[in-house]
């Protein structure tokens, strides 16, 4: 078989890394799409007005906007190879792609903070938690901040397309140093959300809780690897590729690790809007076709209903009151509380 002109194999050698990352933005911009829409379609009108799900819904439309700019950036490098590519939009589409990654990791700690909140958590263990975190995203954004101005001056003296399909090569150590921030504050938040996971099994296994809410914590503890864990790995996979020189192979995971975080984030609060769907359009079922029936108020004084029917239609009433404080997006607590006649229950409540 004869040998492709030396021309032609250059030409397919440089489009090479353009066609990778046209296939990551393409393929990361289809799945979001979808992800955003089940986000504003089980959310509620509640869940809407809390910032996380702001910043949620801000982080996916950034993402998406950054994947078909990815793409469209290196159709246009392919067909008009000619043409200087356009230095503004390279450093806008590489400065969304570095930044993003810390906006989403301010949403994974707002979700640590849920899970430790200030009214039940000492200031000792809430600084513990949080001073690194906020230490380590000044530092990265210090770190950023070196890495565009290095990119600017790279870009306005060079084709910008090459610069980029080279890797990150020109920006040592500056992007050694982001992902190994990264990567420890990612490590760093994964560490307390486990303990503080960890904690709540072995409270289930000791107060014999209910089948119900040992699927809720398995469902956290899955919650905890997706949002935290997974991205944590693939930073590993980015400084491994980094350290031995392999620029390009790096720029790809660092790319598809964006994409991982937003994803995490946006399911970890879609599970969360599930679920109060799910318990608010339960309200609106006809009485026949419930078994019971839970009313919550979580401001103070919580006044839990619970009705149970039988198959005759008569219908007992025992009313409970707990006290209990708010609680968002994916933690829950056990109560005690005590019915009419004396004897204590042991129930769950799931936000």
């Amino acid at each position: 078989m004869a040998s492709l002109p030396p021309f032609l194999s250059q030409y397919i050698e440089g489009i090479h890394p353009c066609l990778n990352f046209i296939v990551i933005g393409a393929a990361w911009s289809a799945s979001l799409v979808p992800l955003l829409i089940m986000l504003l379609y089980f959310s509620t009108p509640a869940l809407r007005r809390r910032p996380i799900f702001l910043m949620n819904l801000f982080s996916v439309s950034v993402g998406i906007a950054f994947n078909v700019g990815l793409a469209a950036y290196n159709i246009n490098v392919i067909l008009h190879p000619e043409t200087a590519s356009d230095t503004s939009r390279s450093i806008a589409v590489l400065a969304c792609a570095i930044t993003l990654p810390v906006f989403i990791d301010i949403i994974l700690a707002f979700r640590l903070y849920v899970v430790l909140p200030r009214h039940s958590t000492s200031k000792t263990m809430l600084c513990i938690v949080f001073i690194p975190l906020a230490l380590f995203k000044i530092a990265r954004l210090i770190n950023i901040g070196i890495f565009l101005k290095k990119l600017s001056v790279l870009l306005r003296s060079n084709d910008p397309a090459a610069s980029l399909g080279s890797g990150f090569e020109h920006f040592n150590p500056n992007h050694k140093i982001e992902w190994s921030l990264l990567v420890l504050d990612n490590c760093y938040a994964s560490l307390f959300f486990l303990w503080k996971l960890g904690m709540g099994r072995r409270s289930a296994k000791s107060s014999g809780i209910v089948s119900s809410a040992k699927d809720t914590l398995k469902r956290l503890f899955y919650l905890a690897a997706a949002s935290f864990v997974f991205p944590c790995v693939l930073g590993i996979g980015q400084l491994v590729f980094a350290f031995q020189g392999k620029g390009s192979y790096a720029s790809y995971i660092f790319f598809t690790n964006v994409n991982v975080e937003i994803v995490c984030s946006l399911l970890a609060t879609l599970w969360c809007a599930q679920s109060r769907w799910a318990e608010q359009h339960a309200l609106h079922q006809p009485e026949t076709s419930r078994i019971s029936s839970f009313k919550a108020k979580s401001r103070g004084m919580a006044s839990l209903e619970i009705r149970t029917h039988s198959v005759g239609g008569s219908e007992q009433g025992i009313r409970e009151s707990a006290n209990r404080s708010d609680v968002e997006l994916g933690t829950f607590k056990v109560e005690s509380v005590s019915h009419v006649d004396g004897t204590d229950v042991r129930r769950k409540i799931v936000a």
